[in-house]
């Protein structure tokens, strides 16, 4: 995991190095995060930190990254749908202690309308970790005051929670090899569509 987490330098190198994107957003938390902070919002919830929560949390505090390719100023790269003209991307790393606090907007009609009951008495214990679109959020549960060690998500429209079917290890190697693509969790939660395609395509051309 380690090595994973040492990775976003290469990331960031990758995104610096091309000539084909806009950096809208770039902050990195490349330090670890205050021990002090951390204890303090780990009292303050009366929670522990998984293995991996604490892995992360203290290697880097948070990632916030935008950007965009306009295809039609760099005519070269290949289309992979005729009307295709803006490439996006972004990556939402949330800090300690924003991630630690429950997200009322999941309580929307968009996010559980079509959730079951059980399903909704788990709601207020799920953390956003990355928050990257409005289809998809990843992140952790509170069981027994301790985050999972296990990634769970939720997708507009569902009835309730999954697990997700990969470790936050590969989870985080995909981040990085994808770079925040615009709809990238959901891609790679859906690898027989034409929108993982789609990324697969783009990400290969203007990352090379």
């Amino acid at each position: 995991m380690q090595k994973t987490i040492n990775s976003i330098d290469k990331l960031l190198e990758s995104i610096n190095s091309s000539s084909l994107i806009t950096v809208e957003k770039l902050s990195f938390g490349n330090k670890p995060t205050n021990k002090e902070l951390i204890e303090f919002v780990l009292k303050n919830f009366n929670l522990k930190l998984s293995e991996i929560a604490s892995t992360i949390y203290n290697n880097i505090s948070s990632l916030k990254l935008k950007w965009k390719c306009n295809l039609l100023e760099n005519d070269f790269i290949k289309k992979y749908d005729n009307d295709d003209e803006q490439i996006y991307g972004e990556i939402n790393i949330q800090p300690i202690e924003v991630m630690i606090h429950f997200d009322e907007k999941l309580k929307s009609e968009h996010w559980t309308g079509n959730f079951e009951k059980e399903e909704l008495k788990d709601l207020e214990n799920f953390r956003s970790f990355d928050i990257h679109d409005e289809f998809i959020r990843m992140g952790f549960f509170i069981i027994n005051g301790e985050l999972s060690e296990d990634l769970y998500f939720i997708e507009s429209g569902n009835t309730g929670f999954s697990k997700a079917p990969f470790s936050f290890e590969e989870y985080f190697q995909m981040l990085i090899k994808y770079k925040g693509f615009l709809g990238w969790q959901y891609n790679i939660l859906y690898k027989d569509t034409d929108d993982f395609e789609r990324m697969e395509h783009y990400i290969s051309q203007i990352f090379k």
